[in-house]
């Protein structure tokens, strides 16, 4: 399981957060793109801090067996949240190899993640990854978005200080 970032250890405690992993599985059909929507449970929070990929591979949908590695931005997804611009992250080595840090914030439909998948090339591919999360209960949603910012305030502050300081 992936460390959780010591930024969110104090969350864990506060507001007795359960760490946990959603495990993944796609079979992408040849030239498809779809749209998926990721709802969080009623009454619950998700951050989303860190998502580990497999190596995508061909699939024989015949057989059920997986092929040869590919590595494409012809395969990917797109995703944006509330808190995350509408952006591409295409099956490359830096994907698969290091993983996708992450910091999305979701809860109830108001705070839904979607992702267009999208499959470019003419074989079908398997994808698989991991996404590791921090569950809260939702009446705790604006705290938490408090506490993140009160750490930008406090850096902001810092800086400004210091470039006061080195004016002198």
């Amino acid at each position: 399981m992936a460390n959780v970032p010591d930024i969110l250890i104090p969350l864990i405690f506060k507001f007795n957060m359960k760490r946990w992993s959603d495990t993944f599985i796609l079979i992408l059909p040849p030239n498809t793109e779809f749209v998926a929507v990721e709802h969080t449970p009623e009454g619950r929070g998700i951050i989303n801090y860190y998502i580990k990929f497999g190596k995508p591979r061909i699939y024989d949908p015949v057989t059920g067996t997986l092929g040869d590695v590919i590595t494409s931005n012809e395969v990917g997804f797109y995703r944006m949240s509330e808190n995350v611009k509408w952006h591409n992250v295409p099956m490359v080595e830096s994907i698969y190899d290091n993983g996708y840090g992450d910091l999305t914030i979701t809860g109830g439909s108001q705070y839904e993640c979607t992702f267009k998948i999208y499959n470019h090339t003419s074989n079908y591919i398997y994808l698989e990854g991991t996404s590791f999360l921090l569950e809260f209960n939702i009446e705790h949603l604006e705290d938490i978005k408090k506490y993140f910012k009160g750490i930008a305030y406090f850096f902001i502050r810092l800086a400004e200080e210091a470039e006061r300081k080195g004016g002198e």
